[in-house]
């Protein structure tokens, strides 16, 4: 096997960036101290709303991430953004990690979050997720949320085109 090196180049920049991204799309950043003191995450409203209840994410699963912010600020809406955004990014990536961190969030109270959470697990369609998405759907609340879970763990079972072309030159092969 002759691998040249500009492919191998190639694939240590594409880990590199594949841990970057990963590395990022974890990091929470800590509160910069002011010149007098105080953090500057202390000026912005807290979250002092109950939240609503919802079953504990699966034990080896980690807990979801909440909203340092007021449900009403614009900090939880720029909040909801990047998050989304961080779910979507994980969503390429090709690792058991990732896909934890993505379907952890299907626990998530905040219904937005759950929601990018499924997008961003159908996009990185694993057949993993599966039994998570049918547990998801046992636990939630709303009939609607609950179809579009079970949908998409049926989807997932679908064959891809890859095993669809494969099975079609088998059934050929064997016609021969």
């Amino acid at each position: 096997m002759n691998i040249s090196r500009m492919t191998l180049g190639a694939g240590a920049l594409l880990l590199l960036l594949a841990t970057g991204l990963a590395t990022w799309a974890s990091f929470r950043p800590s509160p910069s101290p002011r010149a007098d003191g105080r953090s500057s995450l202390t000026d912005s409203p807290r979250t002092t709303e109950a939240r609503p209840v919802r079953p504990a994410a699966p034990a080896d699963l980690p807990a979801p991430q909440l909203s340092p912010f007021a449900g009403t600020s614009t900090e939880h809406r720029e909040w909801l953004h990047e998050r989304r955004e961080a779910l979507m990014d994980l969503s390429w990536m090709d690792d058991k990690a990732s896909l934890d961190a993505i379907l952890t969030e299907l626990w998530n109270p905040d219904a937005e979050i759950r929601e990018a959470a499924l997008k961003a697990t159908m996009n990185f369609s694993s057949r993993d997720a599966i039994p998570r998405l049918q547990a998801a759907a046992l636990r939630a609340d709303d009939p609607a949320e609950r179809k579009q879970l079970e949908e998409a763990a049926e989807f997932l079972k679908l064959p891809t085109l890859t095993e669809h072309l494969a099975k079609q030159r088998n059934k050929t092969k064997r016609a021969e």
